[in-house]
This record gives C-alpha cells, sequence and structure tokens, in this order.
C-alpha cells in the first residue's frame, strides 16, 4: 500500500520565505547601486603629431583604477620609443614610469593599475609621456589630462594643502616643502615637489651637508605640470643643521637650471630668524630692490618663510635696500615705513 503525504508549510515558514526573497533582492539591487557609483565607464584623452598619435583611457570601479594607453607610430622607416614619465591622480604622482617600443606602423596596447585605499572620486588624471626617436632624441613630451567629471571639478595642489610643512623654496616654477616623517623613522623627513609651472619639472636636492660635514645624501624628484610628487630624506642622526641646494630643471631646459637655491634646515624648527630691532640710527642704503612677480610679494620680520608677515611688496614697485642677510633675502623699507625682509627669488637687486 502506498500513501502519499502532501507537507504544506506554515504561515512562519512562507513568511521567512517571503522574507528571504526580498532580501535578496534588496541585497541585488544595492550591489547594482553600489557598482552605478564605484564605477565609470573609460574616459578618452588623445595628443597626435605627424610621426605618433597617444591615447589615454581611465577607467575607475571603487578604488581599482586603471589607465590604458595606446601608442602609434606612424613612421614608415623608423621604430619609436615612449616614455611615460609619470601618472598622477588627483594631483599626486604616483611614480609610476615605463618604456615601450613600437615599430615603423605599428600601434602598442598597455595598461597600468592603481589600488588607492579609498572611494574618493578621481577628478584628474595626467599621464606624462615622452617620444623619442631610434636616436633616442626627444621628437615631443606631451601631457595628456583626463577629466572624468569636467575640467572645472579638478582642482590642483598648493600650498594650503600641507599645513604641517615647512616650505623650503617657494619659486614661481615650483615649492618644496619639508614634511615629518614616519613615527617608526623619527629622523626622516618627506619631501614634497608641487609643480606649479606648465611642463615637466625635475627638482634635485644635492649637496647635502650635515652640521658642515658632506653627506652622500641625494634626492630627486620629478612632477608633470600642475601635480605633486614625493620623495623621503634620511637626517643623520646626529646632525642638528642640514644645509642643502635646490637646483630646478625642466624637461624643455636640458641641464641648465631653472634656479638654484641654497637652504638650511634644523631638525625641530628652523633657525630662529633674525628679528629687526629699532634703531635711532638711520639705515644706510645700500640699493634698490624690484619686484618682477606677477603680484604681491610677502614681506617677513626675517629672512625665512618661517618668519611671520609684516607686509607686502607689490608686483613691478621698487623699493630702498638697507641690507643683504646671510640667506640672501633684502631688508626694504615698504611706503608706510616698515621694514622687512624679501626673498631673492622674486626680486631684482641694484646696487647704488
Amino acid at each position: 500500500m502506498c500513501v502519499m503525504i502532501e507537507l504544506y508549510p506554515s504561515v512562519e515558514v512562507m513568511a521567512a520565505l517571503r522574507f528571504a526573497r526580498l532580501m535578496t533582492a534588496l541585497a541585488l539591487i544595492m550591489a547594482l547601486l553600489c557598482a552605478a557609483a564605484c564605477g565609470s565607464d573609460a574616459v578618452l584623452a588623445r595628443e597626435e603629431g605627424q610621426d605618433y598619435a597617444v591615447t589615454a583611457a581611465l577607467t575607475v570601479r571603487g578604488p581599482q583604477v586603471t589607465v590604458a594607453l595606446g601608442f602609434e607610430n606612424r613612421r614608415a622607416d623608423e621604430r619609436l620609443t615612449f616614455v611615460i614619465r609619470d601618472i598622477a591622480l588627483n594631483g599626486e604622482c604616483a611614480g609610476y614610469t615605463a618604456v615601450y617600443e613600437a615599430a615603423p606602423l605599428q600601434a602598442v596596447d598597455v595598461s597600468a593599475g592603481f589600488q588607492r585605499a579609498d572611494f574618493t572620486p578621481v577628478t584628474a588624471c595626467d599621464v606624462g609621456v615622452a617620444v623619442l626617436d631610434a636616436a633616442g632624441k626627444r621628437i615631443a613630451e606631451k601631457t595628456l589630462t583626463i577629466y572624468p567629471f569636467g575640467e572645472g571639478s579638478a582642482r590642483r595642489p598648493v600650498l594650503a594643502d600641507l599645513p604641517e610643512g615647512l616650505v623650503a623654496l617657494d619659486h614661481e616654477a615650483a615649492s618644496l616643502v619639508i614634511l615629518p616623517g614616519d613615527e617608526k623613522a623619527p629622523d626622516s623627513r618627506i619631501l614634497c615637489l608641487i609643480n606649479k609651472s606648465d611642463r615637466l619639472m625635475r627638482l634635485r636636492v644635492a649637496p647635502v651637508y650635515a652640521d658642515g660635514r658632506l653627506t652622500d645624501l641625494s634626492v630627486t624628484l620629478q612632477a608633470l605640470p600642475g601635480t605633486r610628487q614625493y620623495a623621503a630624506l634620511a637626517l643623520p642622526a646626529e646632525a642638528d643643521r642640514l644645509d642643502m641646494t635646490l637646483t630646478g630643471y625642466t624637461a624643455d631646459g636640458g641641464d641648465k637650471p631653472l634656479f638654484a637655491e641654497a637652504y638650511a634646515y634644523s631638525r625641530s624648527r628652523p633657525q630662529p630668524a633674525p628679528t629687526l630691532v629699532p634703531s635711532v640710527t638711520p639705515r644706510p642704503q645700500i640699493g634698490v630692490v624690484t619686484i618682477r612677480k606677477s603680484g604681491a610679494v610677502n614681506v617677513r620680520e626675517g629672512d625665512s618663510t618661517d618668519a611671520r608677515k609684516v607686509g607686502s611688496a607689490q608686483a613691478g614697485r621698487t623699493y630702498p635696500c638697507f641690507g643683504v642677510s646671510d640667506a640672501g633675502w633684502y631688508l626694504i623699507r615698504l611706503e608706510d615705513g616698515t621694514e622687512g625682509y624679501v626673498t631673492n627669488t622674486l626680486t631684482t637687486f641694484q646696487r647704488q
């Protein structure tokens, strides 16, 4: 005898099944929404000349960023070399370099991937590429910039972004900022180069003296236009003072420096800036200083960017000069009688 038994789920079981299906549907909807929020379709940028073409495509999937690159050699009788100088995301260089060769009339496709620590939007991606001929001569230097949300959404790095930094150099083309090092390495410092120009900038820190003794420390930073780059500098444990020379170069300037400037750095804080002591004896004027920057220049209480600001010197104007500090800063007098120091990188001095 065969007995057929039909089982009917209870009301509680049916409710649980409906709840499970509902949660599954909600999870699927959330996954789709997350994918739509975190992902982006590829955005293109292209540069081309008579002999070459370079294409960059940006794809963002959450913290994963992929930059697809295409290189095209249009010459029929000579190979070309494509050098990736760096790739910058949101104004910060990734330190990525690579070299690719393309045979005559050949196209090469490559990609570079980056894993970020967060899900912040990528508002700008800069790719620096140099094109070299078979003899190694540069025939083009280009920076491809991709703005996924429009050009106005990308903000370039400025000194105000580094409130803990000590400004070692503030040139019209670049700034160098010294930042605290890792807690595990108290004798180290982080150097940050901000490229304010529209060309590839290279900054070399050398030679470096520790308490007057020459060291083998040397750092070279390179940043794409409008971006920043970082490098670590390990300080000698026994040194209290470092004297370094900062030299800046541009890609189209070869080995001819754009600027060269000496700077003294103290382990804790910069050397105390000299303060102006009022004197009843008039200072003898030694010459005049003309402001050659396009905007106003800060006038400070001492010969250091760490000194307190006491006024501003206007662009194009000439001021009487009453002295030159050991750091090369000029002591000038403003129209209202205020005296202070201005940097020699933004001014021109003419001795009387």
